[in-house]
């Protein structure tokens, strides 16, 4: 309903008195127009000017003017304002007392009794000002909010504390809101403590505004919705590389992937969350005393706890050092010289075969790369004899590797030397009587040292009857 109050002025017989009506709800909201009319009957004998104007005031802000307009064949006149209530000087949220006033050309000015507004803030909706980056709950504190039903020109803003239907990263629904300032129940918690997808209770208040114009709008905490969108959290790591033996790659191991970022007590794992690679840089492989620069590169997988984060090429990969150290090889076998039995055990190796190079790599040349030792078990003749084999390195060469320093076994063989008749020095030969047995005279053979029965052989012919044998 129209409200037509009438406020007038006590005037006595003859004066000046002025009266104030207001024809709109004595109820607004911010923003809403309020009418107000005022009715001049002025003195007798007064003369009012054709650009008299009444001064509508509340308190001692004054809300506009009106030109004064006489009414019909009457002696009265009446001014009326539209006033649009705004963010100025004038009617402020609440309870208002206005007041009309006109200044007659000679005379004292003559004012209305008041008429009360009550105006109302005005209320607002919100939805999140987003997106937020993923926080590993579903509470997300001191959001911006954009405000709708704002006047063009008023400056007014507002945060809220939001409780979203879930908490990964997406368009996640709002489901409710509360404000920042308000106490919060020990139950819901903030979102520092509260446990991945758990819900915080909303609080049944306004969320408080800010702002130039705040005091004339309200924003209901359940007049916060729309959805919010939950960005991946930004991730960083560490990382280090182990030490590897030489292999001729640039390829690494990384180890001790430390994250920073990680909401809410998460973690990730390894392969199921994400990958890492590792590889030296540089162009060296070789292997050294000093440290090389690795460079470890992480790779977040699509897993449900993965994509809620994210790297950026920046920090996808980051520098630490590791170690080439020499590999140590291993002897598959080793090829021994046959040789004529000369009295010692010395053997000469003629190659051995290595295990354990890098792909690629040909094997190691005795004498050039390195040099071996080897000695049959004893100096006697044989075939597949034990030899004890040792090698070692050629200083500067095979860098890259470390040989086994121990012995191992091989098997040589060690052949018979032929007699000859410079080594027979006295055949012991003469002439002997018959005497029904065969004669077997023992030779004198030396080789640098006598040599016994037990290392040749005697054969006889014709030495049993009388005529010439032959040994």
């Amino acid at each position: 309903p129209r409200a037509r109050t009438r406020a007038a002025a006590p005037a006595d017989a003859g004066a000046a008195s002025i009266t104030l009506m207001l024809e709109s709800p004595e109820i607004c909201t911010y923003g809403d127009t309020v009418t107000l009319k005022a009715t001049y009957t002025p003195a007798a004998s007064e003369t009012v000017p054709p650009d008299a104007e009444v001064s509508f005031l509340c308190g001692t802000n004054e809300l506009g003017k009106a030109a004064l307009q006489k009414i019909g064949a009457t002696d009265q006149y009446e001014a009326t304002l539209e006033y649009k209530t705004a963010a100025r000087k004038g009617i402020v949220v609440g309870q208002n007392a206005i007041t009309a006033q006109y200044t007659p050309a000679a005379g004292s000015p003559v004012a209305s009794s008041p008429a009360n507004v009550s105006m109302q803030a005005k209320p607002l909706t919100a939805e999140p000002n987003g997106p937020a980056a993923y926080n590993g709950t579903n509470v997300f504190e001191n959001v911006p909010l954009i405000l709708k039903g704002v006047a063009v020109g008023d400056k007014v803003e507002a945060k809220a504390d939001l409780t979203l239907a879930g908490k990964d990263v997406g368009d996640q629904t709002v489901t409710a809101a509360a404000d920042p300032a308000a106490p919060k129940s020990a139950a819901s918690g903030t979102a520092k403590s509260a446990a991945p997808g758990t819900q915080k209770d909303a609080q049944p208040a306004t969320i408080s505004l800010s702002g130039e114009q705040a005091a004339f709008y309200a924003l209901p905490a359940d007049k916060a919705r729309g959805s919010l969108n939950v960005t991946p959290a930004k991730l960083t790591f560490t990382a280090r590389a182990e030490d590897k033996p030489y292999d001729g790659t640039n390829t690494a191991t990384a180890k001790e992937v430390q994250f920073t970022g990680l909401q809410n007590g998460e973690s990730l794992e390894v392969g199921t969350d994400y990958t890492v690679s590792a590889q030296f840089t540089g162009g060296d492989f070789n292997a050294a005393d000093s440290p090389k620069e690795v460079q470890v590169t992480l790779t977040l997988t699509n897993s449900a706890k993965a994509k809620n984060y994210e790297l950026s090429a920046a920090t996808a990969t980051v520098t630490t050092s590791a170690k080439i150290t020499p590999k140590t090889l291993t002897v598959d076998s080793a090829t021994i010289a046959e040789k004529a039995y000369d009295g010692n055990k010395t053997a000469t190796v003629t190659a051995i075969q290595f295990s354990g190079l890098a792909a690629g790599e040909g094997q190691p040349a005795l004498t050039t790369d390195y040099t071996a030792t080897a000695e049959f078990a004893d100096a006697h003749a044989g075939q597949n004899k034990e030899v004890t084999v040792k090698v070692s390195a050629v200083p500067g060469a095979l860098s890259n590797y470390t040989l086994p320093s121990g012995a191992f076994a091989a098997a040589g063989a060690i052949t018979q030397k032929p007699l000859s008749a410079d080594m027979v020095t006295n055949w012991n030969l003469g002439t002997y009587t018959y005497n029904g047995a065969g004669q077997e005279p023992v030779p004198t053979v030396t080789d640098g040292s006598l040599l016994g029965p037990g290392d040749y052989e005697l054969a006889y012919a014709d030495n049993v009857n009388a005529g010439t044998a032959t040994v």
